[in-house]
């Protein structure tokens, strides 16, 4: 190796070993001298009586060598992060469809139930069986939750509807019972006078 493909040599070796935080190997060095030589067998050759122009200048060669490391690095860094992303999308898409088919599940068995009592485990056994199990444990608590908004709503209905009806009939059977208590006839007597307290 001349001069100048030594000096080459050694700026690479030492932006390789900065690139990748660790000494190079055996292997790593040879390779990166066999990279130096082939660059420099490239080169045209040039003689002193020749008007070609001088080699070129070792710096400028290993700066061109550097930018060419980080653009590849650039690049497999740009590619995995596209590949991960891709991935992510794809698990998200997945997820998404699974949920998708819980929820349309769901809403089958719900729209095949005649009563609530459809929708309680001991009757949801056949009609569940093809449903994920996370499905088949919020059934119970659909069926639960639609019983109770079922009963609030009648006893709001109820009360709206027929309690000031109820309250009126109260209202009027006390009047009748105190009006009767008013009218009752006194106590019989027959005749005799209690006899005085001493």
């Amino acid at each position: 190796m001349s001069t100048s493909e030594t000096t080459v040599s050694a700026a690479l070796r030492g932006l390789a070993a900065k690139w990748l935080n660790r000494p190079l190997n055996k292997a790593e060095l040879q390779e990166l001298d066999r990279f130096v030589l082939a660059r420099a067998g490239a080169a045209p050759e040039t003689s002193a009586t020749s008007a070609a122009p001088a080699p070129a200048n070792p710096a400028a060669l290993a700066r061109a060598q550097t930018e060419q490391l980080l653009d590849d690095g650039r690049q497999r860094t740009a590619l995995l992060i596209r590949d991960v992303l891709q991935r992510l999308r794809a698990t998200a898409e997945q997820a998404l469809q699974a949920q998708e088919r819980e929820e349309q599940a769901i809403l089958n068995v719900v729209q095949a139930a005649r009563s609530l009592g459809d929708l309680r485990p001991s009757a949801l056994a056949p009609a569940a069986s093809n449903l994920p199990s996370t499905a088949q444990l919020a059934l119970p608590q659909i069926a639960d939750r639609l019983a109770n908004l079922v009963k609030s709503e009648v006893e709001r209905c109820f009360q709206q509807s027929f309690g000031p009806l109820q309250q009126q009939l109260a209202e009027a059977i006390r009047r009748v019972d105190a009006a009767g208590a008013a009218q009752a006839p006194a106590p019989a007597t027959n005749g005799t006078t209690p006899p005085a307290s001493a």
